[in-house]
């Protein structure tokens, strides 16, 4: 299966927090290094391809791997594990349009 994953999408808007549960979607950690001049840090992300039109997601929404029944009531530091959309490119063209969404 290409797409084996679930993850949770928390988006923000005026109303507060709503959580989406998305199915099928292909999740890969990314770890890496920053270099500084005071030496490296570590620079952990992930990657997400969520096939269209599945759910459309924004920069500042807050995404975690697999399935959370968490809810945001005030704060986004209620959810520790999550991480921050930091881009979102469209491909909608081809046979498989998708959302390639990459968060920190």
């Amino acid at each position: 299966m290409m797409f084996p994953h679930y993850m949770t999408l928390y988006h923000h808007a005026e109303s507060g927090w709503t959580r989406t549960v998305i199915k099928g979607v292909l999740w890969e950690n990314l770890a890496g290094i920053i270099l500084r001049k005071t030496g490296t840090a570590p620079e952990d992300k992930a990657q997400v391809y969520i096939p269209m039109p599945n759910v459309e997601v924004q920069e500042k929404d807050i995404i975690v791997k697999g399935i959370c029944l968490k809810e945001i009531q005030k704060s986004s530091k209620e959810i520790p594990e999550g991480l921050y959309v930091t881009t979102v490119e469209a491909f909608d063209y081809g046979d498989l349009k998708h959302w390639r969404v990459t968060a920190r």
